[in-house]
């Protein structure tokens, strides 16, 4: 069983496509990081895959179950920002 699969996954913001039409899984177990520039659509990506970013085609599935189910939400969560700038607000990043 695949833990992710996208298949012909579309997102647009405002005019601007930024997932054109997305295919790919990840199997159960397998490790796999997410590069790109800034801009590509890796946040993007991230926040279909767990349901809070609407996409205007295709399918994303997390654990067999559809990205945003209930189910889903009960077993994944997600963090949006590097968790070092949430403890340490206000000091520099040399200082963090």
């Amino acid at each position: 069983m695949d833990a992710v699969t996208v298949t012909d996954l579309v997102v647009d913001r405002g005019r601007r496509r930024v997932l054109p039409g997305l295919s790919f899984a990840v199997p159960a177990g397998q490790v796999t990081g997410l590069l790109g520039p800034s801009g590509s659509g890796k946040t993007t990506l991230m926040r279909a895959l767990v349901g809070v970013q609407q996409v205007r085609s295709g399918e994303v599935t997390v654990l067999g179950e559809r990205a945003g189910s209930p189910a889903l939400r009960s077993r994944v969560g997600y963090v949006s920002r590097v968790a070092r700038g949430n403890c340490t607000p206000g000091l520099p990043q040399n200082r963090a």
